[in-house]
Formats: C-alpha cells, sequence, structure tokens
C-alpha cells in the first residue's frame, strides 16, 4: 500500500453511526413537497426514455459502455479501490499492469463492468429477487461466471464452511 493510500485510511474516523440515520431514503407522504417532486421524477424519465429513443444505436451503445466504466470507477473508489480510468480501460483490453495489486484492481474493474453488462443486456430477466438471495443462485452465478469474466481466479463463493474457487475465461 502506498504512503498516501495509508494516510487516507488512517484519517477515516468510523463514529459507529447506523445507515438508519440516512433513513427514510423518500420524500414521506406528508410531505408538501412530494406531489411536486413525484411529478418531477415522472417528467424526468419522460424525458429520459424520449432521449434515449432519440440516439442512434452506435452513440447508445458508445454511451452505454462509458457509463458503465464510470460507473465502476467510482463504485470501486468508494470501497477504496482506487483504479484509475485509464487502467480500467486497459483491463478492457487485456493490457494489464505488472504490479500484483494495480492487475488486480483491473481484474475487479474488469469483471464488474462486465457483469453490469451482462445485467444490462438482461442477464437478470425472469429471475425473482428472492431467488436471487438464496446460496444456490449465488452458486448458480457462480457457475456462469466464468463464461462472463476475465480469465483469472478471483471469485471465491463461501457457503457455510464450503468454498468454491471458480476460474474465469475471458470474453472481450
Amino acid at each position: 500500500m502506498n504512503d498516501d493510500k495509508a494516510a487516507k485510511e488512517a484519517a477515516v474516523v468510523d463514529r459507529g453511526e447506523t445507515i438508519g440515520l440516512m433513513e427514510p431514503m423518500l420524500v414521506s407522504e406528508s410531505s408538501k413537497h412530494r406531489t411536486a417532486l413525484t411529478d418531477l421524477a415522472i417528467e424526468l424519465a419522460s424525458r429520459a426514455a424520449g432521449f434515449r429513443r432519440s440516439l442512434p444505436q452506435g452513440v447508445m451503445t458508445s454511451l452505454s459502455d462509458l457509463v458503465r466504466a464510470m460507473n465502476c470507477y467510482y463504485s470501486n473508489l468508494i470501497e477504496g479501490h482506487d483504479t484509475h480510468p485509464i487502467d480500467i480501460e486497459r483491463a478492457l483490453k487485456n493490457d494489464y499492469s505488472a504490479d500484483a495489486e494495480k492487475r488486480n484492481l483491473q481484474l475487479e474493474a474488469k469483471a464488474h463492468i462486465i457483469v453490469q453488462r451482462w445485467i444490462d443486456e438482461g442477464g437478470l430477466k425472469g429471475r425473482r429477487r428472492a431467488k436471487m438471495v438464496s446460496w444456490k443462485s449465488i452458486a448458480d452465478f457462480a457457475n456462469c461466471f466464468p463464461k462472463i469474466c476475465c480469465g483469472q481466479k478471483i471469485l471465491t463463493i463461501v457457503n457455510c464452511c464450503k468454498s468454491k474457487r471458480v476460474s474465469c475465461a475471458s470474453t472481450m
């Protein structure tokens, strides 16, 4: 771990706050602003759908890829996994760093993007939400993960005392 990263982690203070402090994350039914905010949300969704329909397929594909990479970068950054966007792009082209820590972050980012594309393209269609959280559904996903992942042993599924290492095969 480099000195800057260590200093940042040392500066983080856990105050023991619960996620409940952010709740409710919905506008209460009694709020005088609820109707206006709901109308704005519906208008925004409608305009976004219209904008999406107006885009040529090539532009929409490129924007989708860009947004997946951007979401990957920021969600991993939030988790403390600082993978530079250039390193993410290199990973998508199978150009990995010689540095093991950086390469692992690239592999994680690539897997993140591939799984998100799989979801965006309908990979979860037909699955009930409750079914997705069972150990069996996680194991089923782990079994299909090699088909959509990245050529490295990076995923471990743990079910009580059982552990399964999955080797992924590149599709990009």
